[in-house]
């Protein structure tokens, strides 16, 4: 049994490939990019500047963040309208039907219901 996990534990060990990085260099020694995966995966090591706000891929780049900021923040003040209740995260409730019909003026069997009505200090209340 001991032999059997040994030789378990020596395939096991020389089967495991190791990925390793190579890293590449320009004419004056430094290094200039890393290679990882075979050559597969590049990136660069010398990004120095990279993050500047003027250079044209991060101008693009704050553009677009600020798009989709925008159009994120337009997107939700017009669901909110839309549903009539003012705020953000409140439930949609206009499209929920009512479980018993009322009377349509277009029904051909509607009639006009008479408002009961009463009069308190000159004011008139409907009912």
């Amino acid at each position: 049994m001991k032999k059997v996990i040994l030789v378990f534990i020596l395939i096991v060990f020389t089967c495991i490939s190791a990925e390793a990085a190579q890293v590449f260099h320009d004419i004056t020694g430094r290094p200039s990019y890393v290679s990882y995966g075979g050559g597969v995966y590049t990136r660069s090591i010398n990004n120095w500047g990279t993050n500047a706000a003027f250079t044209p891929q991060n101008c693009i780049a704050a553009g677009e963040r600020m798009r989709a900021r925008r159009f994120a923040r337009t997107y939700a003040q017009n669901m909110a309208a839309r549903r009539g209740m003012g705020g953000y995260h409140q439930p949609a409730i206009h499209n929920v039907r009512s479980v018993y019909s009322t009377p349509s003026r277009f029904d051909k069997n509607y009639k006009i219901s008479s408002s009961k009505s009463h009069t308190r200090n000159g004011i008139t209340y409907f009912d």
